[in-house]
């Protein structure tokens, strides 16, 4: 599966690491030799020993240190591989083959992040002792089964689930033998408890959503978007306090542009109903998207992305004095109705509502002028969309279609998009 060059970064650390010892050592020693033969004063020397320990410390912490202690989540992972409590199509490789997935490192509080080709590697920082870490043995598949639907009930809102819980069955036979052994239903089971993984899983047939590239355990591969950012009004540099448009040069071309716009808007409605659920994205910026090197649009942030079952079950009948009270996140707020003195649990605007806002200066800077009035109207339909009302789906329905139609149009026949 993996055919690329094998990774000696850890070898190459231990040489290099030996390599500035004997280096240190063969100055300090002709040091010595110089001041015998000078008779010079000793904290000269001394200085410059002070100096070289302090290069050789700030030559560990550039190419030597790893904040991220990936060859122990290596062991941990390969250990358990080898003694059956996991598996996945990642773990041969990275355990037997001694493929190298940890490089790039990032770290936070709750996972670990390792950049390898094109692929990012997560590893979700979860606590082995809460109770549901481990599946007992002798589970049978009916009440594996039983227990993933029920964690979706529990995780997205009350609906049908049969077809994702099939689907998770299914991935997780990792080695396709037709049956399912307890280290693959416990990887998955570690892996559905992972919001990023779930949402990846059940939005695989998005091409905004990054293709899964495999999983060892609750370690999880999955692609990365070459350009992590569809743009960032607020970089740091000197231009941007001189220009405060800059970064709007370094948009592609118009037409490019339209094609990337065209995957974000299409996003919008893949989350706007799946599986008979409604997800939303509770905040959206242009640093959420990427760009692939056909120009293609990706996510790189599912943080924040929830049912909307779940953000209602949060704020129903929360005690609030005005709308502010009934902020779930940035892009998801309901109302107060000041009367109970509670919030409704409904959300106002759809997501779709917050894409035209940040499509906007996108696709309108630079536009062709012909396009730019029509574009321009299409767009300011969106602030009419609401999640209220009887015809509230049907009014989404139509901006959406009428906004995709338009770019499709523009770009199906275009060399340059």
């Amino acid at each position: 599966m993996f055919d690329c060059p094998i990774s000696f970064r850890m070898r190459r650390r231990k040489r290099v690491r030996a390599l500035l010892l004997s280096a240190i050592d063969r100055l300090i020693s002709c040091l010595e030799f110089c001041q015998e033969l000078s008779q010079g004063p000793w904290k000269m020397w001394l200085f410059v020993i002070l100096i070289l320990g302090l290069l050789y410390a700030s030559v560990w912490r550039i190419f030597l240190y790893d904040p991220c202690d990936s060859s122990l989540i290596r062991k941990q992972l390969c250990s358990q591989y080898h003694t059956g409590e996991v598996s996945g199509t990642l773990c041969y490789p990275m355990c037997i083959q001694n493929v190298q997935f940890f490089s790039y490192c990032e770290a936070t509080e709750y996972e670990k992040s390792f950049v390898w080709h094109q692929t990012k590697f997560k590893v979700a920082m979860i606590d082995e002792s809460v109770p549901w870490w481990n599946l007992q043995e002798g589970t049978l598949i009916s009440e594996f089964r039983g227990q993933v639907s029920s964690f979706l009930q529990q995780k997205l809102g009350h609906s049908i689930y049969e077809d994702v819980t099939d689907k998770l069955l299914l991935y997780a036979d990792f080695n396709e033998d037709g049956k399912l052994s307890l280290a693959e239903a416990q990887s998955l089971w570690r892996l559905i408890h992972i919001h990023e993984f779930l949402l990846l899983f059940i939005f695989q047939k998005s091409s905004t959503f990054p293709n899964i590239n495999g999983t060892c355990g609750h370690f999880y591969g999955f692609q990365h978007a070459p350009i992590p950012r569809l743009y960032d009004k607020q970089p740091n540099s000197w231009l941007s306090k001189l220009f405060t448009n800059s970064y709007k040069w370094e948009f592609p071309h118009w037409a490019k542009r339209a094609r990337v716009t065209l995957g974000i808007v299409e996003f919008s409605m893949d989350i706007y109903e799946e599986q008979g659920t409604k997800f939303l994205m509770c905040n959206i910026s242009p640093l959420n998207f990427g760009i692939t090197f056909d120009y293609e649009a990706m996510l790189t942030s599912t943080k924040d992305i929830a049912s909307a079952s779940s953000i209602k079950t949060l704020l129903h009948n929360q005690t609030c004095y005005s709308d502010s009270d009934c902020l779930y996140s940035k892009h998801c707020q309901s109302q107060c109705d000041r009367r109970t003195g509670r919030c409704s649990g409904e959300i106002i605007q759809p997501t779709l509502w917050f894409i035209c806002d940040i499509i906007r200066d996108y696709l309108l800077f630079d536009a062709p002028k012909h396009l730019y009035y029509e574009l321009k109207r299409l767009l300011g339909k969106c602030s009419s969309l609401s999640m209220k009302g009887d015809n509230a789906d049907l009014k989404h329905a139509v901006v959406y279609h009428d906004l995709k139609s338009f770019l499709w149009k523009e770009i199906q026949y275009r060399p340059d998009a």
